[in-house]
């Protein structure tokens, strides 16, 4: 019995894990009148609005791109709020005879990939034309901790003593040195040395494609790109860089820069998704973290700028094993940031 228990709980979290990934919890307040209806329409309509304060104490974590964009669909989550809030809890129900007002305090459940799928719909310009889309590539990496070199904090001693100096015939006489040792431990600290395994990820371009391409984008492979952009664009001399550092090198960003030109590109996005350790949240289930930042730079000017950047943001992913786990968080992230990435460019008015 003990053993289908533990199974029904990791079949259970396994069919759930999309939730958890997009299922989160929110409190939310609402209130109604009694006066000129029943209590039970009251009472309704008062979830009805904890229901969507709950979806605006959400959205208020928003940054200010997607806040705007939300805006615009308030009114249509409004008219299908169950499609957002999938289930709620009762906190608190009170009611007030005098002013015959009831309240209610819930704990909402809320679909966030129905709501960022909504704000997709939004951000998109389906008035343009698909050869006036904007083109598009991106070289994002994975990376995993290989080796950490842990530098111990460095301190310099400095001793004082006498030295005895004998001359002939019983001359002698006494001088004051000095001597410095410096050893691990100090004023001086240094940063860990990660040396990571980084590779390109399919999972990662697949995820990041879907998004872009439905928001109206024109993609192109980072490996189709290498051709055209004379050799400049090249996702290895990116993996090389971030094996030991957190960005790419001056001369790695110029010729991406100058490659991404020579293909006619319009923009140009990079990132990396650094896997965490996993963890078991249940027996047969392990969970694991990606951290995932990234930037699109313009190509269309003549100087190429940053116009939008994510991160670092943590995603989570689960699965019956590391390996399953990991590649849905890393789909997950390259989801994310995607979104969040495209929402800046349309806050700005970029297309």
């Amino acid at each position: 019995m003990r053993l289908i228990r533990i199974f029904m709980t990791a079949l259970l979290i396994l069919c759930s894990s999309k939730a958890y990934a997009e299922i989160i919890s929110e409190q939310g307040t609402g209130q109604s009148s009694f006066s000129n209806q029943s209590k039970r329409v009251a009472q309704n309509e008062a979830v009805h609005s904890a229901k969507m304060n709950a979806l605006n104490r959400y959205a208020s974590g928003f940054d200010v791109a997607k806040s705007n964009i939300y805006n615009k669909i308030r009114a249509i989550i409004e008219a299908d709020v169950d499609k957002f809030v999938t289930d709620y809890a009762m906190l608190e129900e009170s009611q007030d005879n005098d002013r015959k007002i009831v309240r209610m305090v819930i704990r909402a459940n809320i679909d966030t990939g129905a709501v960022e799928r909504e704000l997709s719909k939004i951000s998109i310009d389906r008035t343009v034309p698909s050869q006036q889309q904007s083109c598009i590539s991106f070289v994002f990496v994975a990376r995993e901790a290989k080796a950490v070199k842990k530098f111990d904090t460095r301190r310099t001693v400095q001793f004082m003593g006498e030295s005895l100096d004998r001359g002939g015939k019983g001359n002698h006489s006494v001088r004051t040195v000095s001597a410095k040792m410096t050893s691990g431990g100090s004023s001086l600290n240094k940063a860990d040395e990660i040396n990571w395994n980084v590779s390109t990820v399919n999972e990662i371009n697949t995820a990041m494609n879907n998004v872009f391409t439905n928001l109206g984008y024109e993609v192109v492979d980072a490996v189709d790109v290498y051709d055209a952009s004379k050799g400049l664009l090249d996702a290895e001399k990116f993996i090389k860089d971030y094996r030991f550092g957190d960005d790419i090198s001056p001369v790695t960003r110029r010729n991406a820069i100058a490659g991404s030109r020579n293909a006619d590109l319009d923009y140009l996005a990079t990132g990396t998704l650094d896997i965490g350790m996993n963890d078991t949240v249940a027996p047969g289930i392990e969970r694991v973290y990606v951290s995932v930042t990234g930037k699109i730079w313009s190509i269309k000017t003549r100087f190429p700028n940053v116009v939008a950047s994510v991160g670092p943001v943590q995603c989570a992913g689960l699965g019956p094993d590391q390996r399953v786990a990991k590649l849905n968080a890393l789909k997950s992230a390259g989801e994310m940031v995607a979104r969040e990435l495209i929402s800046q460019l349309r806050m700005k008015g970029i297309q």
